[in-house]
């Protein structure tokens, strides 16, 4: 649909119209591109006190109606300041969509000639016709009948009882929401089935859900009290062992003590041994004396006396050990005491060595079945 140009009486019909209206019809343009025009192109750039371009509607709408109110405006068909207004209105048609897609549809061509010039006055048949199809669309909940009363009011058409009857019959704002929300009812419904049925599918899965958990919490309850037992008894075993150990360990700690104690007061193996050695060793200086035959016998004695440290070792007789030595040496002592005075006491010295044998034997210092 193309805009025809502003008869002169329907100038004087829109500055019937007080500054509120005005105001109010220029802020129902939506669109970036319609903002842009009314700011820069059709409200005045120059306004006392602000910056240019930055005014407010309220200080530049009543300047505009004295713009379009100048007699030379109103009269003059070519008036610049009123095919800005022209332009203005269609910026509010294309800002509510539903009235600008019917629009947009509509052809008017025939009330224009091949140059864009109006050949037909508003209120054409075919005007009348663009208000039936609005009708139309009303009745089709397309658009409501405050859109087209706002779109004959501020447009380029003359009062009409034709055109009032045909808006009259329009649908309304509020009649066309009702009639949204009926139709929109049985899907309404269908979505409120839906959820329905989803929160009590949701509800059967809560119940099972807290059946599991109610059967989770009774194992977890279970097993943390078969742990709770299991870790007192393991305590109280641990304790009691713990208890035991201890008692075993003082027992083991005592007797080494005790060990100790009593090595201390005793001669040394090494001290015994030595000592034993230097006995043997006199006798043997002295017997080496009486020839070399007895001198090889002390030497066999000397092995046994090795043979008697290495038993000692492997036995660790700590107790008896001194005792045994001591008596060896006592012995070792008297012979060779006998022997250095009374070399000729004995005169075969396989005898002299056969009793000194015989003695050691008898007190623990060489093993029974030792011969020679």
């Amino acid at each position: 649909m193309e805009a025809k140009p502003y008869p002169v009486e329907k100038r004087r019909i829109l500055l019937q119209q007080n500054t509120d209206d005005f105001l109010s019809f220029l802020n129902e343009v939506k669109t970036p591109e319609g903002k842009r025009f009314i700011r820069h192109n059709l409200l005045p750039n120059q306004v006392p006190g602000f910056r240019k371009g930055r005014a407010p509607l309220t200080q530049t709408v009543p300047r505009l109606i004295n713009d379009l109110m100048k007699e030379q405006e109103v009269t003059n068909t070519d008036s610049v300041i009123w095919g800005k207004f022209k332009n203005a209105w269609i910026a509010w048609v294309e800002s509510h969509h539903q009235l600008n897609d019917i629009l947009l549809e509509f052809d008017n061509g025939k009330d224009f000639d091949d140059t864009h010039n109006c050949v037909e006055p508003p209120n054409s048949d075919l005007d009348i016709q663009c208000f039936n199809i609005l009708l139309e669309a009303s009745r089709n909940n397309q658009i409501d009948q405050e859109t087209i009363r706002r779109f004959y009011e501020f447009g380029y058409f003359l009062p009409s009882n034709e055109i009032d009857t045909l808006i009259e019959q329009a649908h309304s704002r509020t009649e066309i929401e009702q009639v949204r929300r009926i139709t929109a009812l049985p899907d309404l419904v269908d979505k409120l089935s839906e959820a329905i049925d989803l929160l009590s599918s949701r509800l059967s899965d809560i119940e099972s859900s807290d059946e599991r958990a109610q059967e989770y919490d009774q194992q977890i309850t279970e097993v943390i009290d078969s742990f709770e037992s299991q870790l007192s008894e393991t305590k109280a075993n641990f304790n009691k062992s713990a208890g035991q150990l201890k008692r075993a360990i003082n027992s083991r700690l005592s007797k080494v003590e005790d060990s100790v104690k009593f090595i201390k007061t005793q001669v040394s193996d090494a001290e015994i041994l030595n000592s034993i050695r230097q006995e043997v060793a006199q006798l043997d200086r002295h017997i080496q004396k009486s020839g070399q035959s007895l001198g090889a016998r002390l030497d066999e004695l000397d092995k046994k006396m090795a043979e008697i440290e290495t038993e000692q070792e492997e036995q660790h007789q700590i107790t008896n050990a001194p005792r045994i030595a001591n008596q060896a040496v006592r012995i070792g002592k008297r012979y060779n005491s006998q022997l250095s005075e009374d070399n000729e006491h004995y005169t075969d010295e396989d005898d002299y060595l056969w009793n000194f044998t015989g003695l050691l034997k008898r007190f623990g210092v060489t093993n029974s079945d030792d011969t020679e």
